[in-house]
């Protein structure tokens, strides 16, 4: 698990009182295969947006493509290294999170094997992936995460607050 941004280690839970999550690990919204879940991710997107339409489109989407029959108001995440019974279904079985998890890194480019070719499968069918593979192997972790985390809380102020308590 990833540090927050104190450098503790805290489990990450959401606090959905009143409809709004509360993130005790912002860390949480980034995959180990590079993406940040909540400025990458369309279904992460969805399922906290307000816009009745987007989620429709989602769930039209996963049957049309995956033969998944969803309720658009059904959609849930709460991030790839989120606890797992918010996580998406496809997030719960992803491959390289099981890696990962088993090598006991916080993100791929920490890996030994870093680029493997399992990894570079998967972010061949990313948009985001590569790029900010790229950009964290260039920044360094911290900073990237900060420059993603700036986007992600102006797109959902309103939304999820990533405060400490």
């Amino acid at each position: 698990m990833l540090p927050t941004e104190d450098g503790r280690h805290d489990e990450p839970r959401a606090d959905n009182k009143k409809g709004e999550n509360q993130l005790k690990n912002p860390f949480q919204l980034v995959a180990y295969c590079g993406i940040h879940c909540g400025t990458d991710c369309e279904v992460f997107e969805a399922a906290h947006s307000d816009n009745v339409e987007s989620k429709r489109r989602i769930a039209e989407d996963l049957e049309k493509h995956l033969g998944i029959s969803i309720d658009p108001s059904e959609l849930r995440c709460e991030g790839c290294q989120g606890p797992l019974e918010q996580m998406w279904f496809e997030c719960r079985l992803c491959f390289i999170r099981r890696c990962a998890k088993e090598q006991g890194i916080p993100i791929c480019t920490e890996c030994e094997h870093y680029p493997c070719p399992v990894l570079n499968v998967r972010i061949a069918e990313s948009e985001n992936a590569p790029k900010n593979l790229e950009d964290i192997h260039r920044l360094g972790f911290q900073r990237w995460f900060q420059e993603k985390n700036k986007i992600f809380r102006t797109k959902y102020r309103h939304r999820i607050d990533t405060k400490k308590e």
